[in-house]
C-alpha cells in the first residue's frame, strides 16, 4: 500500500512538469507569434501609409493635364472656326469684281486727309483698264496676277481674311504649346505611377505576411488558452480579442488593393501623352501652313500654293481638335480610376491608424 502512494505521488509529479513544460512552450510560441505580428504591423505601416497621399499628387497631375488638354482643345476649336471665316472671306474677295474691288478700296481710304472722291468716269475708266490687262508674255501675266492679288488684299473681305488667318495661325501655336505642356505632365504622370505602384505591391505583400502571421497568433492563443482553463496557472494576455478583431480589419481593409488594377491608370497617361504629342505635331504643322498661306505672297493669290496650304492647315486644325479632346477623355478617366484608389488608401491607412 505505501509503495502504491509512492508510485502515484512520482506519477502526479512528473505529469505536473510536463504540464508545465506544455504551458511554457504555448506560452513562448505565443509570445512569439504576437511580436510577429507587430513587426508585421510596423511592415505594413511604412508600405501602406503615404500612397493616398502620392495618389493624390498623382491625381493633380491629371488634373492639370485634363486642363492643358481642354484648353488645348478650345484653343485649336478657335482655330478652326478661323479657319472657316477666313475661307469665306478670301473666296468674297477673289469673286470681287474690278469695279468691286476698286470702290471698296477707294471707300477704304476715306480716313485718308487726302482722300478725293472718284468722278464716275474715273472709275469706269479704271474698270476697263483693268479689264483690258491681257498678258502677252509670262513677265505680264505675272505682274498683273499679282496686281490683282494687292488690290484683293485692301478689300474689307481680304483684311478680314488676313486678321482671320492671324488667328488661326496664333491659336494653333497656343493649342501647340499646351498640347507639349500636357504631354509633359502625363510623361512625369506614367513616371509618378510607376513608383506608386511599386509601393503598392509592397503595401499587397506586406498585408499578405500579417495574415498570415495573425492566423498562427490565433491558433497559439486558442492553443495555449485550452492549456491555461485545464490547469490553475493564472493566464497572461498577451493580446485581446478586440487587438485582433482590429488587425483583421486592417489586412481587409488594405486587401482591397488587390481589386485596384494600377495598369489601367497607367495605360490612361499614356494614351493622353500620346494623343497630346499628336496634338502638338498637328497644331504645329498646322500653324506653320497658316503663317505661311496668310503671307503677302501667298495671300488671295489664288494659286495652288495657297489653296494646298489653306487645305492642309484647316486639316491640321481639325486633328489638333479631336487630339486634345482624346487626350482630355484620357485624362479625365484616368481621374476616376485615381478616385477609386484613393478611396482604398484611405481605407487602408485609416485601419492602420487605429492600432
Amino acid at each position: 500500500m505505501r509503495i502504491s502512494v509512492i508510485t502515484f505521488l512520482i506519477l502526479l509529479s512528473i505529469s505536473s512538469a510536463h504540464a508545465t513544460a506544455d504551458t511554457n512552450a504555448l506560452h513562448t510560441a505565443l509570445e512569439e507569434s504576437v511580436n510577429t505580428v507587430n513587426n508585421n504591423l510596423n511592415t505594413m505601416r511604412n508600405s501602406c501609409i503615404g500612397i493616398s497621399s502620392d495618389l493624390n499628387h498623382l491625381k493633380i497631375l491629371a488634373g492639370v493635364g485634363t486642363g492643358l488638354s481642354s484648353a488645348g482643345t478650345v484653343s485649336s476649336g478657335t482655330a478652326g472656326v478661323a479657319g472657316i471665316i477666313k475661307h469665306k472671306s478670301d473666296k468674297q474677295a477673289m469673286e470681287l469684281s474690278a469695279k468691286d474691288l476698286w470702290e471698296q478700296i477707294h471707300n477704304n481710304s476715306k480716313t485718308n486727309p487726302t482722300h478725293t472722291e472718284l468722278s464716275q468716269d474715273q472709275v469706269s475708266d479704271y474698270e476697263t483698264w483693268f479689264k483690258s490687262l491681257t498678258p502677252t508674255d509670262a513677265d505680264h501675266k505675272t505682274n498683273i496676277a499679282h496686281t490683282k492679288q494687292q488690290l484683293r488684299q485692301l478689300t474689307e473681305a481680304g483684311q478680314k481674311g488676313e486678321k482671320m488667318g492671324h488667328l488661326r495661325t496664333g491659336t494653333l501655336a497656343t493649342s501647340a504649346v499646351l498640347n507639349i505642356a500636357g504631354a509633359t505632365v502625363s510623361g512625369i504622370d506614367i513616371k509618378k505611377n510607376a513608383t506608386i505602384t511599386e509601393r503598392i505591391s509592397n503595401c499587397l505583400n506586406a498585408t499578405q505576411e500579417l495574415s498570415m502571421a495573425l492566423m498562427q497568433l490565433k491558433m497559439n492563443k486558442n492553443a495555449y488558452d485550452a492549456d491555461i482553463a485545464n490547469t490553475s496557472t493564472p493566464q497572461q494576455n498577451f493580446i485581446s480579442d478586440t487587438e485582433i478583431t482590429n488587425i483583421q480589419n486592417i489586412i481587409d481593409a488594405c486587401n482591397n488593393w488587390s481589386t485596384v488594377d494600377l495598369s489601367k491608370i497607367e495605360k490612361q497617361a499614356k494614351a493622353a501623352t500620346v494623343s497630346n504629342i499628336v496634338g502638338a505635331a498637328t497644331s504645329t504643322t498646322g500653324a506653320i501652313t497658316s503663317a505661311i498661306s496668310n503671307t503677302d505672297a501667298n495671300r488671295l493669290s489664288g494659286t495652288d500654293k495657297e489653296k494646298n496650304l489653306n487645305i492642309t492647315s484647316n486639316t491640321m486644325t481639325v486633328g489638333s481638335t479631336v487630339a486634345g479632346i482624346t487626350a482630355t477623355i484620357f485624362n479625365a478617366t484616368q481621374i476616376n480610376k485615381i478616385k477609386r484608389a484613393v478611396t482604398v488608401a484611405d481605407e487602408c491607412e485609416g485601419a492602420l491608424q487605429t492600432k
